[in-house]
């Protein structure tokens, strides 16, 4: 125990967990996904562009237990005949 000001402290030491660094790779490429889309569904060309980006990212979590995140942007939306 040590003392300041008449106030006693006490103090634990204990030994710090070691955390093992596991292995991990980055992959980065580039998918281009032509879509049907309804403009009178609601939605504009980017935030259905959102909804297929958010489910790609939980489909590969589900697919691939050994993804430790998934970082995207959305590069372009091109719409044809909409």
């Amino acid at each position: 125990m040590a003392s300041k000001s008449g106030i006693l402290l006490e103090t634990h030491s204990q030994p710090l967990m070691e955390t093992i660094a596991k292995p991990s790779i980055t992959v980065s490429f580039q998918i281009d996904i032509d879509l049907e889309f309804d403009s009178f569904k609601g939605k504009t060309p980017e935030e259905f562009a959102q909804n297929v980006e958010d489910d790609a990212i939980d489909a590969l979590i589900e697919l691939r237990p050994e993804v430790l995140g998934v970082f995207t942007t959305i590069n372009n939306v091109e719409t044809h005949g909409c």
